[in-house]
This record gives C-alpha cells, structure tokens and sequence, in this order.
C-alpha cells in the first residue's frame, strides 16, 4: 500500500491463537501426514475461518479471517485408532496436533495484515486437533475359481465332502486399495460337509 508522498504502509503482521481447541480433522488412512483444507477430497476438517488471532492483533473491526491451512500432522498421528469393540475413535487433543506451514487470509480487510508462522524447529505454530483416520476401504476380485459340489446324481455327502478344486484365485487375489509396504491377509474358502436327512 503507497501513501500519496511516495511512502509505503506495510502490512501489520499477525499471529494465530494457539490456545484454540476447536480444530477437528478426518481422513481416509494414506501413510501421509500432510493436511491441505483446500483439497477437494474425502478428507474433512473443520471450519478453519474460526480459527482466532492473537488478542490485540486486528485492529478496530477490520474483517479478516483465515480461509485455509497448510501443515503438518503430529507424526504419533497415522494410523487407525480403535477401541476395544474394533470401532473407529479420534486421536483427542491431548494426542494429536497440525503444524502451520502456510495460511491463507480473506476478507475486505486481508491485505492489510500477513500471518506470521514462526520458525520451523524453533517457534513454529502449532494447533491442537482431535483427529480421525478412518479404515481404508480395499477391493477384492476373486475370479476363475472351480469348485466340485458332487455328482449331480444321487450325491452321497457323508462319503463324498465338497471338494475346492482351484483355490489360486483366493491366494493370488486383484486387489485395489492397498498401500505400498501394508501387508493384508485374505482367509482362504474351506470346504463344509453338509448332510441331509435321510
């Protein structure tokens, strides 16, 4: 911003509110600790325009507000969490955090003020989240198996069990969905004798 005598106004600068506990974040299980709330995908976080400044920072009603984040999750915080039942629980904020690398500010006002961040390793800013990573969903395509069920005429179960014949599609299953490195078991098809009455 210029004065008319040539002069420069500077943008004040501006800190975030560490203390805010209100920040919460979802995401789909992907090895990665990146938080963008600027991608368009099935990660979910909370609104960050409510994300508060410092005390004293914005002058008068200036109208200014945080319109989205860039940063970093706590590394403890990439896995599923689950409780005893096996369901999905979040990481509270006691145990997981977002490290600001970069914010975005909007509002007629926003020009006027630029975010300061700190000092990666020294002052950095870094926000309480309550975070949730969800189980990843995986595709399994079981295809070109054959299966022996007994003679079509006058089938005789107790002497004659089912019989897998071709299991090679359940051990060298198409599957879709699986991270580089995770390793996922599939239980194998076993065979059931059925009897009926006589």
């Amino acid at each position: 911003m210029e004065k008319n005598d040539g002069s420069q106004v500077l943008p004040k600068t501006i800190k975030i509110d560490t203390k805010y506990e209100g920040l919460t974040y979802s995401k789909i299980y992907d090895k990665e600790l990146e938080v963008n709330s600027a991608n368009s995908n099935s990660d979910e976080i909370s609104d960050v325009s409510k994300i508060p400044f410092e005390n004293g920072s914005i002058v008068n009603e200036d109208d200014v507000k945080i319109s989205s984040i860039v940063g970093t999750l706590s590394p403890n915080v990439v896995n599923v969490k689950t409780n005893d039942e096996g369901e999905v629980i979040p990481y509270s904020i006691e145990e997981a955090s977002i490290t600001l690398s970069a914010v975005e500010l909007t509002g007629d006002d926003a020009d006027n003020y630029t975010i300061d961040l700190g000092v990666p390793d020294e002052s950095e800013t870094v926000l309480a989240a309550t975070v949730t990573i969800n189980k990843r969903p995986i595709k399994l395509k079981v295809s070109d198996g054959s299966r022996e069920y007994g003679h079509w005429n006058e089938i005789t179960y107790a002497e004659t069990p089912v019989q897998e014949i071709d299991k090679t599609a359940y051990k060298e299953p198409d599957i879709e969905g699986i991270l580089s490195g995770d390793e996922v078991t599939f239980p194998i098809p076993t065979e059931v004798e059925t009897r009926f009455p006589s």
